[in-house]
Parts: C-alpha cells; sequence; structure tokens
C-alpha cells in the first residue's frame, strides 16, 4: 500500500517520465483528487491524508478483464475502501 501525502506529487520531478502516470479519486471526501503515480504499475490501495485524517482508497478494476479502470482522461481510479473490504 502506498501513502500519498499531499497534492504536491503532482509537481515534476527530475525524473519523471515524459508521459506522467497519473491517478484520480471518485466520491468520498477527497473526490476529484489527482496525485502521480511512482512507476506503471499502480498500488491495489493507497493512503490519503485530507487534514489530519488518513483515508484508504482502493483501485477499480475492469470486471470483465480484471485490469485497472481508467477514466477518460487515462487516469487509474481510485474510491473510498469499505470498512469490510480491502
Amino acid at each position: 500500500m502506498s501513502k500519498v501525502g499531499t497534492d504536491s506529487s503532482l509537481r515534476s520531478r527530475s525524473s519523471a517520465p515524459e508521459v506522467a502516470v497519473t491517478a484520480r479519486t471518485y466520491c468520498g471526501d477527497l473526490h476529484g483528487r489527482r496525485w502521480l503515480l511512482p512507476d506503471e504499475t499502480p498500488p491495489d490501495a493507497v493512503l490519503l491524508t485530507h487534514g489530519e485524517a488518513t483515508l484508504r482508497y482502493r483501485l477499480v478494476r475492469v470486471q470483465r478483464t480484471g485490469r485497472p479502470a481508467r477514466d477518460y482522461g487515462g487516469n487509474y481510479v481510485y474510491v473510498p475502501a469499505s470498512h469490510s473490504g480491502l
């Protein structure tokens, strides 16, 4: 599980690839937050900070193929993790 701090992770890095791989949250308190992923393989879950709280979001997968879901902008999609599951 990766821990993502703040929106500062969106700033360019000196070793950033030409095409950035980004993720975005949907639903929940952090709806719309975007960040750069450290590599092209998205983690199954991330911890995001929101004020003093740390919230857990899970990667959405395409039901038919099991591949990570992407939105129309090409971002990997994360939704709030349920209390009973991942």
